[in-house]
């Protein structure tokens, strides 16, 4: 059975290589491939992994209603190379031939039968303001592991309670909390959805966007517009990361956030390990690194202190680096003393809890 259909050229690369981003063979060979069908009159592109999937509408004539095949990388990286115009696929079973101008080239492809269609959650979906989920997952999403040996840590925590949503990530040396409003109850939810997957769905949250999030294990959707992404869930147990954030009084250094993190990238060229020890004077925090055959070097900051002058710790500095990214502003460090995490927090952004364990030096 044959397959044809024509498209603008820029349009049709634009949704292809959004969706081949996920693609990926590395475990079953079909998703090496982006599939595209034609179903009641509206066309549509899928790209794979397993894990995440994501479907795009794409404006393209075609005079068949229910068919389907599998594009190629090769394909979609000779249609990306086209000049603008029209753009004609031809897809059967074992070919794909593409056609523009006076230009036309074939390649082989696999037989769209054995591709399996995402399936769906089918709970009832809770809308959720794209600019907020956005703003909340620019800041916990440096914070995911990227170490499979620990999958559940590769994941985003959404936790629902009542009218609130809090996204949690954490790779066990940094952790970041973000709560913010629904503006509409939700039944509770505890759900560990893939990193990747998020930031995938990063891209399509622009502002006025508005996302229908849905959660039925094994799956999580998230609907902006006419894109759809499927997320199959991390299994596993989340750390409870409210137990995570120390309690009690402390030592607290607030500081420009830019100031201090000018200062992180000149001293983290002195530590290979990336240690930087800070030391709180009166009005001032001094920052320290050394490495060994490297050299040594020290930052002297005005800051506001709060708790006893001259207690120390040390960080690595390119994870405070990101953290500081992500705040803004002035921040404040608190110290509760020994190894417990260093708390950061800044007054533009008090639903954010974040903390980053001290290094022992």
């Amino acid at each position: 059975m044959s397959f044809t259909f024509t498209a603008d050229k820029s349009a049709l690369s634009a949704v292809l290589a959004s969706v081949s981003k996920v693609a990926n063979p590395s475990f079953i060979a079909l998703f090496g491939y982006v599939h595209v069908a034609a179903e009641k009159g509206k066309m549509y592109a899928t790209g794979s992994d397993g894990d995440v999937t994501i479907q795009m509408p794409l404006a393209a004539s075609t005079d068949d209603h229910d068919a389907a095949g599998l594009l190629p990388r090769v394909a979609i990286d000779y249609i990306a190379k086209l000049p603008a115009g029209l753009v004609t696929v031809k897809i059967d079973n074992a070919t794909v031939a593409v056609t523009s101008g006076r230009r036309s080239a074939s390649f082989t492809t696999a037989a769209s039968d054995d591709y399996t269609k995402p399936s769906w959650p089918e709970t009832e979906p809770v809308e959720i303001s794209g600019c907020e989920l956005a703003a909340a997952l620019d800041t916990v999403l440096f914070a995911a592991s990227s170490d499979t040996a620990r999958a559940v840590l590769t994941g985003v925590l959404f936790e629902a309670d009542s009218d609130k949503l809090t996204v949690v990530a954490t790779d066990t040396y940094r952790l970041s909390a973000q709560t913010f409003p629904l503006g509409t109850s939700i039944a509770e939810t505890r759900v560990v959805v893939p990193a990747k997957a998020l930031s995938t769905l990063r891209r399509f949250l622009v502002e006025g966007t508005q996302v229908k999030f849905s959660a039925d294990f094994p799956a999580a959707s998230f609907v902006v517009g006419d894109v759809k992404i499927r997320a199959r869930l991390v299994a596993g147990d989340f750390p409870k990361w409210s137990m995570v954030m120390p309690s009690g009084d402390g030592m607290s250094i607030e500081v420009d956030s830019s100031e201090l993190s000018d200062a992180l990238s000149r001293l983290a060229l002195l530590s290979l390990d990336k240690v930087v020890r800070f030391t709180t004077g009166e009005g001032v925090v001094t920052l320290s690194a050394a490495g060994q055959d490297i050299g040594n070097g020290d930052e002297v900051i005005d800051a506001t202190i709060s708790g006893a002058a001259g207690e120390a710790f040390a960080l690595n500095a390119a994870y405070l680096s990101q953290a500081l990214g992500v705040l803004g502003g002035n921040v404040t460090l608190t110290s509760v003393g020994g190894l417990k995490p260093i708390v950061l927090s800044s007054a533009a952004n008090p639903d954010l809890k974040m903390v980053q364990m001290p290094i022992r030096v």
